[in-house]
């Protein structure tokens, strides 16, 4: 029996249940309302009508989108700050690596301390 493939898909499927778990754990939905998220839409909308009809050559076809940040978007993090999300990924991503640290040593001391040769 292969001991290192076994504990290698052990471990696949227990971090992948972790970390699901995590996010289950840490989604929030959007703080915003129904109504706010339709003034949002007719808001950009608006700046995008107003956006093409006075295109010039060289403008930033961006500038109607909001900036990249958790605040300015809830209906993705569900209005996290980024300590929020660090921390999340901490815990989410911290466990299964030390888990398998732990495996690799432990299948090392079953093995008898010996390298495998190739």
């Amino acid at each position: 029996m292969n001991w290192k493939g076994g504990f290698l898909r052990i471990w696949l499927v227990v971090s992948a249940s972790w970390i699901v778990l995590v996010i289950v754990h840490g989604y929030r939905p959007p703080e915003m309302s129904k109504l706010e998220s339709l003034r949002a839409d007719l808001k950009f909308d608006d700046c995008e009508k107003q956006r093409k009809l006075n295109y010039r050559e060289g403008d930033d076809p961006f500038k109607c989108f909001p900036d990249i940040a958790p605040a300015a978007m809830p209906w993705l993090f569900g209005g996290a700050t980024w300590y929020e999300i660090d921390w999340y990924l901490e815990v989410a991503l911290v466990p299964p690596i030390a888990l398998f640290a732990v495996g690799i040593v432990g299948v090392w001391m079953a093995s008898g301390f010996r390298i495998a040769k190739p």
